[in-house]
């Protein structure tokens, strides 16, 4: 299988950014250091200028510090680049006949997780990275969480299938814009494997990871080699995903 990485903020950089934490594992840190050097400065400026000017740059230190992913790297942005990742590890049995692109940004600004084109046909995927247990009924989309003292918490999670549906079209017309007529098929991946799934009448498939490879290969019209090539040619001047921060 073939991958092509659109985004710039690939894996690469969150795992470069994890390496360069100083202080592991508990996030607030750049919070309190910065707190503790503003009450040090409290004391000390009373005394000198000079020591007050330290204290103003030490502080801008921690802080720009703390913004720029040195102490932490956004707990959602890891999942969401581990989910992916997990992906593509799930699909690496397919040959070279298929390409996954990653990062793509479609049309309208919709982004798009992941997109598989083969000869079984096109897939756009929605990864999420969720943990607790993922809820969808008549109600819609939520999850319930545990948090440390024992007690359940319900969080919406505003509407995967949707978002999953609207990049899928927004492929669809794109490809279509370009002369290349194919149905593109939606799948919504939970990746967390300790997530449990109550999922009641989805308006689009909902996989584990193990079952996104046979999903893959399941087709009911096979895409001609020409027309593989042409989607992917497509889809290869699509833009990628800008790094935001959170």
């Amino acid at each position: 299988m073939r991958t092509i990485e659109k985004s710039n903020f690939p894996e690469a950089r969150v795992a470069s950014l994890a390496r360069r934490r100083w202080l592991q594992g508990w996030r607030p840190y750049p919070l309190v250091i910065s707190v503790l050097v503003s009450a040090f400065g409290l004391f000390t400026s009373f005394a000198t200028v000079s020591a007050a000017a330290l204290t103003v740059l030490l502080l801008l230190l921690f802080v720009a510090l703390a913004y720029d992913g040195i102490w932490f790297v956004p707990a959602s942005l890891e999942a969401g680049v581990a989910g992916e990742a997990a992906l593509r590890r799930s699909l690496l049995e397919l040959d070279d006949s298929y390409t996954l692109f990653t990062g793509l940004i479609a049309p309208g600004g919709l982004e798009v997780d992941a997109v598989v084109v083969g000869p079984t046909g096109i897939v756009v995927f929605e990864v999420k990275s969720y943990v607790g247990t993922i809820i969808h009924d008549a109600d819609g989309w939520r999850r319930v969480v545990l948090d440390g003292r024992g007690h359940l918490h319900s969080r919406g999670i505003g509407n995967p299938s949707t978002q999953v549906s609207r990049a899928a079209r927004a492929v669809e017309r794109y490809l279509q814009g370009h002369g290349v007529h194919a149905t593109v098929r939606t799948a919504l991946v939970f990746s967390d494997p300790q997530a449990q799934l109550d999922i009641e009448a989805p308006n689009v498939p909902v996989l584990r990871l193990s079952q996104v490879l046979a999903f893959v290969r399941t087709a009911d019209v096979l895409l001609p080699a020409t027309q593989v090539a042409e989607v992917v040619l497509a889809l290869d001047a699509l833009p990628g995903q800008q790094p935001t921060r959170e």
